[in-house]
């Protein structure tokens, strides 16, 4: 699902728009949710742990090159929450 806002003057500057005169009004909401699910159901569903949840949000660039040697703003900030969290890649 994809939602713009309207942002305020300060928040637009430097960005691109639809605008005739390539102006924004709007940006768009990037949202990560984390959780564990420790168990599974029936169906051998994950079920989320109760109280696991966390949520960041950020209006900020999710796009990078897959050459990038960074990752984007908003992947940092997803890095970050899941590194907090304790949700490490898993080594083989």
């Amino acid at each position: 699902m994809e939602q713009a806002f309207l942002l305020r003057a300060e928040e637009l500057v430097g960005r691109t728009g639809k605008q005739p005169d390539g102006s924004a009004k709007t940006g768009e909401v990037k949202l990560c949710t984390i959780w564990s699910a420790e168990s599974l159901d029936e169906q051998g569903t994950p079920v989320r742990d109760e109280g696991s949840v966390t949520y960041s949000a950020a209006l900020e660039s999710a796009s990078a090159l897959d050459t990038a040697a960074a990752r984007s703003p908003f992947a940092q900030r997803v890095w970050r929450e899941a590194t907090r969290r304790r949700f490490l890649p898993s080594v083989t």
